[in-house]
């Protein structure tokens, strides 16, 4: 599903940026940005993201004509309407920054680099993002639902779904809650049930940095499973690719899509580099999930390195 934002739209979404603009990002609720001139199109958009095809390509976002406080200050008060934001990183950032700094930082992120970035899931129940400005070139975006993964598998080769059901230990690269070990001590399904709703957790490079420490090699049929996950979710039968230009974004299920980008190329130029705006959104109660799932994204908190906010996740 694609939505374009429609001149009502901009102006709803404008006129709320205004009215709350005395209130730091911090201390915005839902109620105070109000946009229920555009109720009806945000609840569709946001059935579609849980309990329909989970992505929601958008489509004329403004951005070019305002400053980037107040298109972070959009950005955050639209994503309200789908879920409460939570941390990204030890920097406390509600409101990621999705740039390059590989090179200047060597504890970054994948996300903050210009390499590809395999399928993966990402934090909590909604992933949101928003272009502000593209790549020189690459950058592309590709999406695949996870369910549609699993039933492939199922389909191809059943007997690779056990070790995904099994689950595999995680490695938190040091960001670890307080009384979490450096690796968990649990194992974190690939796919799993509550009841008949499937959900999808998948996070190969913390895989395979855990199986490194831990001085331990996979199975050979464990790492067929993963081969066989990458393999189907990078066909192109199953994906829908999408190369964001300024004032794009995306609303996806982080339960049930996989995302990845190719690698990219920036500009020479930092004020035409790329960068993206990244929300990880919280639906309480909207998804049963299994307690490995709710432990992994947040059932305990990890203080910033400021050492004053909280963190709910880690991820790519």
């Amino acid at each position: 599903m694609t939505f374009e934002f429609r001149r009502r739209h901009v102006d709803a979404v404008i006129a709320a940026a205004r009215a709350s603009r005395l209130i730091p990002l911090a201390h915005l609720g839902r109620e105070q940005f109000d946009l229920s001139s555009i109720a009806a199109e945000l609840s569709h958009i946001r059935a579609e993201v849980l309990r329909g095809t989970g992505v929601v390509i958008l489509r004329g976002f403004p951005v070019d004509q305002f400053p980037a406080a107040d298109v972070e200050r959009m950005w955050y008060g639209f994503g309200l309407h789908f879920g409460n934001p939570v941390s990204q990183s030890r920097m406390g950032d509600r409101l990621g920054h999705v740039i390059d700094v590989s090179g200047r930082d060597p504890s970054e992120r994948g996300y903050r680099s210009s390499l590809e970035l395999r399928p993966h899931t990402d934090s909590n129940d909604i992933v949101a993002m928003l272009c502000l400005r593209p790549a020189r070139t690459g950058g592309t975006s590709s999406f695949v639902s996870g369910l549609s993964v699993h039933d492939e598998i199922l389909t191809t080769a059943p007997a690779l779904l056990q070790p995904l059901y099994r689950g595999f230990r995680y490695h938190w690269k040091g960001e670890q809650p307080p009384s979490e070990a450096p690796i968990t001590s649990y194992r974190i399904p690939v796919f799993s049930r509550v009841g008949n709703v499937l959900s999808c957790c998948y996070l190969r490079d913390l895989i395979e940095l855990a199986w490194t420490d831990l001085g331990e090699a996979p199975t050979a049929v464990e790492l067929m499973a993963l081969d066989c996950v990458d393999a189907v979710s990078t066909r192109a039968d199953m994906r829908i690719e999408v190369q964001l230009q300024s004032g794009d974004g995306f609303v996806i299920n982080n339960f049930t899509v996989l995302h990845s980008r190719t690698a990219f190329e920036d500009d020479v130029n930092a004020a035409r580099r790329r960068h993206l705006l990244r929300l990880w959104l919280r639906c309480p109660g909207e998804r049963p999930v299994i307690p490995p799932l709710i432990r992994f994204y947040g059932d305990g908190i990890v203080p910033d390195d400021s050492g004053g906010t909280y963190y709910t996740g880690r991820r790519l």
